[in-house]
């Protein structure tokens, strides 16, 4: 039986959000469809979303997931139970939680005046970032 569930974000800045899903897909091997669209899951039901993750761009995941704009200005997840099989969903909301973080930063050190350079992990992960005054 299909279910959707809504997880609620503090995540709230569209542009800062599709770069997060376009990076993090690259890294993970998915594509994001940006703007209105609806999430298909389990049995036909289907829900709106911003943001969309097909489950064909994931394996493991059986049904789509996505990011809707509340009436607050906040993005939720918005994803059917039947779609959290193999436990992607929750490593995929992990990553795009981290990495929005992750370019949030970098917007606002670089609004400052500063330069951005990235270190990665050997799973291309973010994990540090260094400043330097322009």
């Amino acid at each position: 039986m299909s279910n959707y569930l809504e997880i609620v974000t503090k995540l709230d800045d569209p542009a800062i959000l599709a770069q997060t899903l376009r990076e993090v897909g690259e890294r993970l091997g998915f594509t994001c469809e940006v703007g209105t669209g609806q999430l298909h899951g389990f049995a036909s039901a289907t829900r709106p979303a911003d943001f969309i993750i097909r489950k064909s761009q994931v394996k493991g995941m059986f049904a789509d997931m996505g990011w809707a704009r509340a009436a607050d200005g906040t993005y939720t997840v918005v994803y059917d139970d039947y779609g959290r099989a193999g436990g992607r969903v929750r490593q995929i909301m992990s990553e795009v939680a981290y990495h929005y973080s992750v370019v949030e930063a970098e917007r606002l050190a670089t609004r400052e005046g500063y330069t951005i350079q990235r270190e990665y992990n050997q799973a291309g992960q973010v994990i540090a970032l260094g400043l330097a005054m322009e």
